[in-house]
């Protein structure tokens, strides 16, 4: 896997397989960046990407969830029958929040994989003319 520093970090994390990303989480967990430079280079890409993004880039994600049990709970009543206020409010909450906690979870993991393997700093040329 060959990593373009214009390459877009989601694009380069997905290149990665399942065994190559779970081992950067791993690391990134102890806060060691992964041993080879071009993995290292898109862990640190997407966890620039994912983690920082702004809370609001979560919008249509929680949109679907809480759409998503609305419909459950719908489709409960439905089926079941005339529930209580508890479930046509609590399933759709539910949802909700485990969305929430799912997508600060992501970003956590990014942001911690991002420190992991974040590029060591260049010096400056000392025979670079100013």
């Amino acid at each position: 896997m060959v990593f373009d520093p214009g390459d877009d970090g989601l694009a380069a994390w997905a290149r990665l397989d399942r065994a190559t990303r779970r081992e950067v989480l791993r690391l990134a967990q102890d806060g060691r960046p992964h041993p080879n430079p071009r993995v290292a280079s898109a862990a640190f890409a997407w966890g620039r990407q994912v983690g920082g993004q702004p809370r609001r880039a979560w919008l249509p994600q929680l949109a679907f969830a809480l759409v998503t049990g609305l419909v459950a709970a719908a489709l409960l009543n439905l089926v079941v029958g005339p529930g209580d206020l508890a479930r046509l409010v609590g399933l759709p909450l539910a949802g909700l929040v485990g969305a929430i906690a799912g997508l600060q979870l992501q970003r956590t993991r990014a942001r911690r994989v991002a420190r992991a393997n974040q590029p060591p700093a260049v010096p400056p040329d000392p025979f670079a003319r100013s």
